[in-house]
């Protein structure tokens, strides 16, 4: 069956948000990081390409990395201590995503999680993009970016801001 819209749509429709995880996580403004999905056989871009944005980003920013399991865990504690949050156990994903400033990811179902949610996002996804991430973007519904700056992340935040979406 056709239908107009995101798959993330149909299983986020009736949706509401809690703010436990904000709880959990003891902050309020932050960005989402998801790296790419390098253990994936489908996946054949780079590795620890956002590593080099990140360390911009905590400057800056409070920062919550989602590495995708064990190995990418041990590469972003190692790299970041304690100046990224790395949850420690599952949270809820959804609401952390929709309460988000931003989410950089490089996958697709929590890029276009953070679409439905209403949360700006830029994909980094460094590889084939799907048709309906294509259309997110032609839409401008989604950034994608492979080598997203600071400066690109401003404007995506200013945006946001000027559309008055709040969080």
């Amino acid at each position: 069956i056709k239908y107009p819209g995101l798959k993330e749509g149909v299983y986020l429709h009736s949706f509401k948000a809690s703010s436990k995880v904000i709880r959990q996580l003891g902050v309020k403004n932050y960005i989402v990081v998801r790296p790419e999905p390098w253990s994936a056989d489908y996946y054949g871009g780079k590795r620890n390409f956002l590593i080099s944005l990140i360390v911009k980003l905590v400057e800056k920013y409070k920062v919550v990395v989602l590495p995708r399991d064990d190995v990418q865990k041990i590469v972003y504690v190692s790299d970041f201590g304690t100046k990224v949050i790395i949850t420690k156990k599952p949270v809820d994903g959804a609401s952390l995503v929709h309460y988000a400033k931003l989410v950089i990811g490089s996958g697709g179902t929590m890029n276009r999680e953070a679409v439905v949610l209403g949360s700006p996002v830029i994909s980094t996804y460094d590889g084939k993009l799907l048709a309906v991430d294509k259309w997110l973007i032609r839409n401008k519904l989604m950034v994608h970016s492979t080598k997203p700056s600071l400066v690109l992340i401003e404007k995506v935040l200013k945006q946001k801001n000027k559309n008055n979406i709040k969080k």
